[in-house]
């Protein structure tokens, strides 16, 4: 503009300093002369004919309209009241009939100035370059509760990232003094102290475990299973435990109080997934809580693990991902680095208010091979890449379906690879599940797959049916002998009653 004033309020020393600190990131304005200057950059900023931005002002009306008022004096613009597009302010929110600022204090309110920030443009204003803040005495000098949230703007479209907006971010406090210092460049936090911790500082209480023994609360379970293994049905049973604040299967341990799940099954059609819950009675379980467990099926649109839907939605929530190959941007699944970027994502959810991920995951063709494995289940074998999730992931449980032909139905080995505690491998049959072996009970996988141990698995099933002895010898073909044996090892026979009955029946 012509005939535009200067008002100097500081000297050309504190211009000099002041002109050093540039960029986006966190700023502390105190006093009248660190004023006066914001006020000489923020016009820089707004009054560009060639690139023009908004500077969105963030306070109460009358601290606003001064500032305005100064924009005036300066020529920025021609009134207060027509402050619009260079300046922005959102009215007062209502409560109990009384007017109150919008502030940083307020998560709601932060998240409704991170969604003008991403979305100005649209709305016809400029890009956003600054943030204006009138603190007021508000904080007592202390940073903003919610200060990250507008310190950088990712800016999604179609689910995917398209930039991220970085604004400067002006605090202006009242002060005899004036100074004009930057506390923290771009998304920095302003305060680093307080993301670190003294040995006295560290929490005592141990993770809690949502399913005793294989889903630990705010970390990464997989479930690494072949198709047709019965994955899905192990999960939503799991879902269904978090979600009513009951056991697992009847014996582990579940939580204190329900656990709201987000359950994403992107391969599945609703009207299937609807079967598979109601075949393990979800319908009846889920009386008076259907809030608690929450399903997103191939209809609808993918969200990825960084997007604003998957984070808003995971908070306070245990979220499922089946399968997790859907949400890893990785195109390459041994990929140590891709690993990392995918656990980075599934951490960042964590801190974000999610309460754990449980993914289930298809393990490399080779998992199956007796050859490469020896029939033997490690982390190794199950995931590949698996040393890049590191200690986010913290429970893994191998499955296998016992049955050699998959129509027969459920038959459900499930051994723990990265589960302490958990005393050895375990069997689910049927549907509704049902825990045949309990952990300890059941052989492991080389032993069953072994050909002896199948039959020995058999014998006991038919000694339990009340068959005699020859009857059991003779249709799978074993010696007296072992059956003997076998019965001897069996903690799940009853050698008072079944070993009469049996030999009576000879």
């Amino acid at each position: 503009m012509n005939g535009r004033k200067t008002i100097w309020a500081y000297t050309a020393e504190q211009k000099e300093a002041w002109d050093k600190l540039t960029g986006s990131g966190y700023y502390q304005v105190w006093g009248s002369q660190a004023f006066t200057y914001l006020c000489h950059r923020v016009r820089g900023i707004v009054d560009n004919f060639d690139d023009p931005k908004t500077v969105l002002l963030v306070g109460s009306g009358e601290e606003c309209e001064r500032f305005l008022q100064k924009m005036v004096e300066f020529e920025v613009i021609d009134s207060v009241w027509t402050h619009q597009p260079k300046f922005f302010r959102f009215d007062d929110r209502e409560h109990d009939g009384e007017s109150i600022d919008k502030s940083l204090q307020s998560e709601m309110d932060a998240e409704q100035f991170r969604t003008f920030i991403a979305t100005s443009v649209d709305l016809d204003y400029y890009p956003i370059a600054a943030v204006v803040i009138f603190d007021g005495g508000l904080t007592n000098d202390e940073p903003y509760r919610h200060l990250n949230k507008i310190l950088e703007v990712p800016v999604w479209k179609n689910g995917h990232l398209v930039k991220t907006i970085r604004p400067a971010v002006f605090n202006v406090c009242d002060c005899e003094e004036s100074h004009f210092t930057k506390e923290c460049s771009e998304v920095v936090s302003v305060d680093w102290r307080k993301d670190t911790s003294t040995f006295v500082e560290l929490p005592q209480e141990k993770p809690v475990m949502l399913i005793e023994h294989l889903i630990p609360e705010k970390a990464l379970t997989v479930m690494a299973a072949p198709s047709y293994t019965g994955k899905t049905h192990v999960a939503i049973e799991m879902g269904l435990a978090l979600a009513t604040g009951t056991n697992f299967l009847d014996h582990f341990k579940g939580p204190h109080e329900p656990v709201p799940v987000c359950y994403h099954v992107p391969e599945l059609h609703a009207s299937l997934f609807r079967s598979f819950m109601q075949r393990l009675g979800a319908e009846e379980r889920l009386q008076g809580c259907f809030d608690n467990f929450l399903i997103r099926t191939l209809e609808r649109d993918l969200w990825p693990l960084d997007s604003p839907q998957m984070i808003d939605s995971s908070r306070g929530r245990y979220v499922f991902l089946d399968t997790f190959g859907y949400f890893n941007d990785g195109d390459d699944s041994a990929s140590y680095t891709q690993a990392i970027d995918f656990a980075k994502k599934i951490n960042n959810l964590i801190r974000e208010g999610c309460l754990g991920v449980c993914g289930l995951y298809h393990p490399p063709k080779y998992s199956k091979d007796k050859k490469t494995t020896g029939n033997v289940m490690t982390l190794e074998n199950q995931i590949l890449g698996s040393a890049g999730y590191g200690g986010v992931l913290r429970s893994c449980l191998g499955m296998r379906n016992l049955h050699e032909d998959s129509n027969k139905g459920l038959w459900v080995y499930v051994q723990g690879v990265k589960n302490p505690g958990l005393e050895g491998p375990f069997q689910i049959e049927g549907v509704p599940l049902r825990l045949v072996k309990r952990p300890g009970d059941s052989p492991y996988l080389s032993e069953l797959l072994s050909g002896d141990a199948g039959k020995r698995e058999q014998a006991i099933e038919m000694m339990k049916a009340g068959k005699c002895r020859r009857e059991i010898c003779s249709t799978i073909n074993v010696s007296s002998k072992t059956l003997s044996k076998w019965k001897q090892e069996s903690l799940e026979f009853d050698s008072n009653e079944g070993d009469e009955s049996n030999d009576n029946a000879e």
